[in-house]
């Protein structure tokens, strides 16, 4: 994999000097469109669901700003994970899959937080679609 993306000349990588001094010995670091875009949409699942969160608390659209905790746990386990890559990187000197570290770190940091906050069952059942959340709210009101 990193012979096919060191050889490409198209828009599908990040790369860095891994020393500032040192660029052309030491080589450069590399980060895929994959190891943004896919953690990425775990973020902003998180962003989502706080907002969600604020709006259910607040009896419609939150103005202004609203508490973010999943946002802020998601995005410290994904710089956390990106940390862990370049240090495993660096340690044996070899190039690291980063979602190895990225998406287990940003899956696991939602999950965690939901279950300490006790809110593991809501935010697994939570749909960011808003014709589920009719049907889940239609269903609820016959039952009563």
């Amino acid at each position: 994999m990193v012979k096919v993306a060191t050889t490409l000349d198209v828009p599908i990588k990040l790369m860095w000097p891994k020393s500032l001094t040192f660029s052309d010995a030491r080589g450069f670091t590399m980060l895929g469109l994959g190891d943004i875009v896919i953690p990425g949409t775990v973020i902003a699942f998180a962003l989502r669901y706080d907002y969600h969160r604020a709006s259910q608390s607040q009896s419609g659209s939150p103005s202004g700003t609203f508490p973010k905790p999943y946002f802020y746990a998601v995005l410290t386990a994904y710089f956390l994970g990106l940390a862990t890559t370049m240090f495993v990187m660096h340690t044996f000197a070899k190039a690291q899959p980063a979602l190895l570290y990225l998406s287990p770190a940003c899956i696991v940091s939602f999950v965690v937080t939901a279950a300490a906050r006790g809110e593991l069952r809501e935010a697994w059942k939570w749909s960011d679609d808003p014709d589920a959340d009719e049907t889940a709210a239609a269903v609820e009101r016959k039952s009563k």
